[in-house]
C-alpha cells in the first residue's frame, strides 16, 4: 500500500505542476484514500505526512493542514506541521 500511495502523491505533484489542478486534486484524494487502508497506524501517519507535505509542494495548503490534522502518531503530525509552516513562510519571502 505504501509503494501506491507514494507513487500516486508523485502523480498528483506531476498533475499540478503540469497544471491540471482538478486532476491533481482528484489523485491526492486516492492517495488519501489508499493510506487510509493501510493497517499499520505509524505507516499510515507517514504516508499522510508526506501527502501533506506534496499538497503544500502545490500550493494547496489549506488541504495539507487538513491532510495533517488526521495524522496519528504525534511525531509524524509534529513534521508534517513543522514543514507546512516552514514552506509556507519560505513561499511568501519569496514573493516579497
Amino acid at each position: 500500500m505504501m509503494d501506491k500511495c507514494f507513487a500516486l502523491k508523485d502523480i498528483a505533484t506531476a498533475q499540478a505542476d503540469g497544471g491540471d489542478i482538478t486532476g491533481a486534486k482528484r489523485t491526492f484524494q486516492e492517495a488519501l484514500n489508499t493510506a487510509n487502508l493501510i493497517t499499520n497506524p505509524y505507516w499510515e501517519s507517514v504516508a499522510l505526512r508526506y501527502i501533506a507535505q506534496a499538497q503544500e509542494e502545490t500550493g494547496d495548503i489549506s488541504q495539507a493542514l487538513e491532510t495533517a490534522s488526521g495524522i496519528n502518531d504525534p511525531l509524524c503530525k509534529r513534521e508534517a506541521l513543522i514543514d507546512i509552516a516552514l514552506k509556507y513562510i519560505e513561499r511568501k519571502k519569496e514573493v516579497k
